[in-house]
């Protein structure tokens, strides 16, 4: 009986630390804009969707060039294809990882994007991003 209460209780704990659906949906939108965002070449918007910790150690103005420098090799970015998406879910909060094939004017990329929710805070922001060809 002892054992079946304990049971219960960590289920209970477990369960009640589950990520809503809603944290993924509103991921999934912050990544849709973030890429609606580099299609209309609007690095300045694109740049409100990174944590600021990510700009600090990048370099916000470098970081920036850096986007620019693929869209002047590459020409505008055409369509992105979700090829994966995961969820890493943490006691701090949640990490929302996603993979996506971008195809520009001039060639392709492979991008992953990893986007943070601290627990019980609204913000949901880039904080990591590779680019590989």
């Amino acid at each position: 009986m002892k054992r079946l209460m304990m049971g219960i209780i960590l289920a209970a704990l477990l369960l009640s630390g589950c990520t809503t659906p809603t944290g993924g949906n509103r991921a999934q939108q912050q990544v849709d804009a973030f890429h609606q965002a580099w299609q209309a070449n609007d690095f300045d918007t694109m740049l409100n969707f990174y944590d600021s910790a990510f700009l600090a150690a990048k370099g916000r103005k470098s970081w920036a060039q850096k986007l620019r420098q693929y869209q002047k090799k590459l020409g505008t970015l055409l369509q992105a294809s979700k090829i994966s998406s995961q969820l890493d879910a943490r006691f701090s909060g949640d990490f929302y990882i996603y993979r996506y094939r971008l195809r520009f004017e001039k060639g392709q990329l492979r991008e992953t994007l990893t986007l943070y929710q601290q627990l019980n805070q609204k913000n949901l922001l880039i904080v990591g991003h590779m680019l590989e060809r």
